[in-house]
């Protein structure tokens, strides 16, 4: 949401899928679980999509041969207003990378938020409810061995008390 707050993208424009459990994934500084990355990356997000609109600005200002101050971004486009140009984010990506990576840019004034502290549902909802969303007990290890702890039975049946409907 911090990286659509500041490309000027809203919600329904983008598509959310969870990173899968893999070894590329760790990192010491991106984590990928534990509700945490709002918290700990917040400002980091918002750099990152600031980045993005001005680098894809600036792409659009060169191949309109304009000034990217002349030009805004809105729901994934870039707009000359004063030429009546437009381009959608997805026709700048290919120019939006070999142009300069800002260190520091400007982010949006928090009063101009149209998605953070606003309520909003919840994009992960409709695969929980319809079952195609995936969670670490669907995953299928064919080439995975299972092991078992085999006890003696007197020591599980010490631990199982009066009324223990399970009996070894």
């Amino acid at each position: 949401m911090l990286v659509c707050e500041e490309l000027n993208l809203d919600l329904d424009q983008i598509v959310v899928e969870p990173a899968p459990p893999d070894m590329k994934y760790i990192d010491p500084f991106l984590g990928n679980g534990g509700s945490l990355s709002t918290r700990a990356d917040w400002k980091r997000l918002r750099e990152a999509g600031a980045a993005a609109r001005i680098m894809l600005v600036a792409a659009a200002a060169s191949k309109w041969a304009v000034k990217p101050g002349e030009c805004r971004a809105e729901r994934g486009v870039v707009h000359h207003d004063a030429s009546g140009c437009f381009l959608a984010y997805g026709e700048l990506a290919t120019e939006a990378v070999w142009q300069p990576v800002p260190t520091t840019g400007p982010l949006k004034d928090p009063k101009d938020f149209r998605l953070v502290g606003k309520s909003h549902k919840r994009l992960d909802t409709p695969a929980k409810v319809n079952g195609s969303a995936q969670f670490g007990i669907d995953e299928d290890r064919h080439a995975c061995a299972i092991a078992y702890e085999r006890r003696k039975a007197e020591v599980i049946q010490r631990g199982c008390g009066e009324g223990c409907a399970w009996r070894p």
